[in-house]
């Protein structure tokens, strides 16, 4: 059948009451009759609707095969709630036949397209499918015809019923127990949550999906607890720093400037482009750049627009990005002549304009060639050790650099007692000691067995270069060519070397500036090396060099990392805690409070992962690989105590036992944890009934009942004569 701008329709496509298009208007004066919601009474009082997991969650719901789920997109390429869903309900719960009905699908949801693949989601209702799902739609694997609605239509079609959510997930930055959820506060702030509204309303079934629990009430509610059946906390929803993913930034990509360009010739033709007119474009980067073409037609009419747009759309950049990305430790010099004010702009920081601040923001690299900056930057690793030399008292300028079995750890475990098959079949025992503690730097201590300083600075300079080692230094040890003391590892060993060679100093000099920043080797370089018979392992080597680290960088590391793994031999605890300490942004205390064996199985499975582990994932690795460790040296976790652990701090309670802090429980943040410390500076609690009057939230009890801190508390301060028999 055809439309109005004839297109021919197939007829298969017009089903349960969809019409081809018929033209502008033709809707105009029709009724709709609008669905109504199916809810569910609640007549007994709910403390609290949080359920331990989303498996948990979909069974209480009732979740079942032909179901239709639906999600909002308000983190868009940050959000993990579809993947986390699909997967419980799919892979935990066997379910197949589903249909996703999202405001919007991107590259973060690449995982679903296998689950389109198999056939076990079957329908697609969204306004845009970008990513490894959008190609899987358009090559024909979705069973059943993708239906793209406009943002505003979507609403209409659920109103309508055309669309019917059996349980809708709601990702929200914050909810306290009951389900009121806002897209304010926590750590995954994404705003407004418009777009869940609709879906709250209109679902049979509503699941909260949060990353923090707040006290009750959390208002105003985007979604309130009256339309939400369940409460699940997980570790995290998603990533907001990816909320302005290319949709919602200008594009750069010359189709889309050429759509733009000629979307604002149209606008700038009509008889409306005149003073006082006003627009609106969407946050795709296509629209956005329209606004630019159209600021010429602007500037060379003379037309002024209504300032409502230009407020939209600063008010849509609030809260995506508010510095400059400046820092206080970046200081430019300047010669005593002249004052700064005569070579940069001077103003305040970006995100406070009235402050007493002076600041200057300048692109660097305009002027890098007159002007010295100097970067003082922040580092973990002396945070660290100012940590363990108030722990041990002993200071870490009188820690020895060539202490034998400290010197032992990178090319064996055994200094610390434990063996490579208790550790996961790590070879050596740099487990968290800094740049020697990854996978890739541990392959190479392994295939170089390092015994000396000079060596590891070498191993520091290749580890932090780009084709240095990989393909390069690696494949000359591995053949015999050369010995690590000869490699090209840091920037100087290349100007002392030509030096010794032969060649001119600021030839060398020179030579080593082209290779260190991947500029290769100029003819004229080349042929003085060769001159003076420089190997040519060596000269081709230099051309494979993309980015080369300086000396005293390596030689400053490699100090602290000797430092650092001098009390990690002989002040295990205190090194443990330092460690955990400066990593509690990934300990997690639902997964790492297990034994060795459960420590051993999750490496195992995140392993099996292969590449398609992610970022989060890889760092939770890295914890449980020290996590191991522990358990091989006998060092002990100990839970969550409501009276003995600290906000965010680990606590030492022996030489071999750690306390976790109240923090290390996801979902509890460090203000509700403040909560808990001032209030047992009253006294013990003597109920749970107790713990609420002393201002302690409900969510923040649920949790610390959760991970077993309420062990033997009554629920009432009430005490009743069996009580005192």
């Amino acid at each position: 059948m055809k439309n109005a701008v004839g297109r021919d329709i197939p007829e298969a496509l017009l089903v349960n009451g969809k019409e081809v298009y018929q033209g502008k208007n033709y809707m105009d004066g029709k009724y709709l009759q609008k669905a109504a919601p199916c809810t569910r009474r609640y007549e007994r009082p709910q403390e609290s609707k949080i359920v331990e997991t989303l498996a948990d969650a979909l069974r209480q719901c009732g979740a079942k095969d032909g179901m239709t789920f639906s999600f909002h997109h308000h983190l868009r390429n940050g959000d993990y709630v579809v993947n986390m869903v699909m997967k419980a309900a799919i892979e935990e719960l066997g379910l197949k036949d589903l249909t996703i009905a999202a405001t919007s699908l991107g590259e973060a949801h690449d995982p679903i397209a296998e689950y389109i693949e198999e056939g076990k989601v079957v329908g697609i209702q969204t306004s845009g499918i970008r990513g490894r799902m959008g190609q899987v739609v358009s090559e024909g694997k979705l069973k059943t015809p993708a239906i793209i609605r406009s943002h505003g239509g979507r609403p209409r079609a659920i109103e309508a019923g055309e669309v019917h959510i059996d349980i809708a997930f709601v990702a929200a930055p914050t909810s306290d127990c009951v389900g009121n959820c806002r897209g304010i506060g926590g750590k995954s702030n994404c705003g407004s949550m418009g777009y869940a509204m609709t879906d709250a309303k209109y679902a049979d079934h509503v699941v909260v999906v949060t990353d923090c629990l707040v006290d009750f009430p959390n208002m105003p509610a985007s979604v309130e607890a009256i339309d939400v059946d369940a409460v699940v906390v997980v570790d995290s929803i998603g990533n907001p720093k990816k909320i302005a993913s290319a949709a919602a930034r200008i594009s750069q990509n010359p189709r889309d400037l050429m759509m733009a360009e000629n979307v604002a010739k149209v606008i700038a033709s009509t008889p409306y482009f005149k003073d006082g007119f006003s627009f609106q474009t969407g946050v795709g980067g296509p629209s956005l750049a329209a606004n630019l073409f159209l600021e010429k037609y602007m500037d060379e009419r003379g037309i002024e627009c209504s300032r409502a747009e230009e407020n939209r759309l600063a008010a849509g950049c609030t809260g995506v990005r508010r510095t400059s990305g400046q820092h206080p430790g970046g200081v430019v010099v300047v010669p005593k002549e002249i004052e700064i004010y005569d070579v940069c702009p001077v103003q305040h920081p970006a995100d406070d304009p009235d402050s007493d601040i002076i600041t200057t923001h300048f692109e660097y690299h305009s002027i890098d060639a007159n002007l010295l900056k100097l970067d003082e930057l922040g580092h973990d690793d002396p945070t660290m050790l100012r940590a363990l030399q108030d722990i041990t008292g002993i200071s870490p300028k009188q820690v020895p650099l060539g202490d034998p079995k400290v010197m032992s750890l990178f090319t064996s475990p055994e200094a610390l007692g434990v063996t490579p098959d208790q550790i996961y079949g790590c070879k050596s025992g740099t487990l968290g000691i800094p740049e020697f503690g990854t996978r890739f730097v541990r392959g190479m201590l392994e295939e170089t067995q390092p015994h000396t300083m000079e060596e590891l600075i070498r191993i520091a300079g290749l580890s932090h270069g780009t084709d240095v080692w990989l393909g390069n230094a690696q494949e000359l040890v591995k053949s015999g060519q050369a010995q690590l003391k000869d490699c090209i590892c840091n920037r100087d060993d290349i100007m002392n070397f030509l030096i010794k060679q032969g060649l001119e100093p600021k030839m060398a000099f020179t030579t080593m500036e082209s290779v260190r920043k991947g500029k290769g080797l100029k003819p004229e370089m080349e042929s003085a090396m060769n001159e003076h018979n420089t190997p040519e392992w060596f000269i081709d080597s230099c051309k494979k060099i993309k980015y080369m680290f300086p000396k005293g960088h390596s030689v400053a590391y490699v100090t602290m990392s000797l430092r650092i793994a001098y009390f990690k031999v002989y002040y295990p605890v205190a090194y443990y805690k330092c460690y955990l300490q400066r990593n509690l942004d990934v300990f997690d205390a639902s997964i790492m409070m297990g034994s060795a064996n459960d420590i051993l199985e999750q490496l195992v499975a995140l392993d099996d992962k292969g590449k398609d582990i992610s970022a989060k994932e890889a760092n939770i690795v890295t914890m449980l690989e020290i996590l191991l460790e522990m358990h091989a040296r006998h060092m002990v976790l100990l839970p969550c105590d409501l009276y003995e652990s600290e906000v965010d701090q680990f606590v030492i309670k022996s030489d071999h036992e750690l306390l976790i802090p109240f923090t290390a429980i996801p979902g509890l943040g460090a203000n509700a944890a403040q909560v808990v410390v001032d209030a047992r500076r009253e006294g013990p609690f003597i109920s749970v009934e107790d713990m609420l009057k002393r201002h302690i939230g409900k969510a923040t009890i649920e949790l610390l009942r959760k991970f077993g801190c309420l062990k033997g508390m009554p629920e009432t301060s009430q005490m009743s004569l069996f009580d005192m028999m």
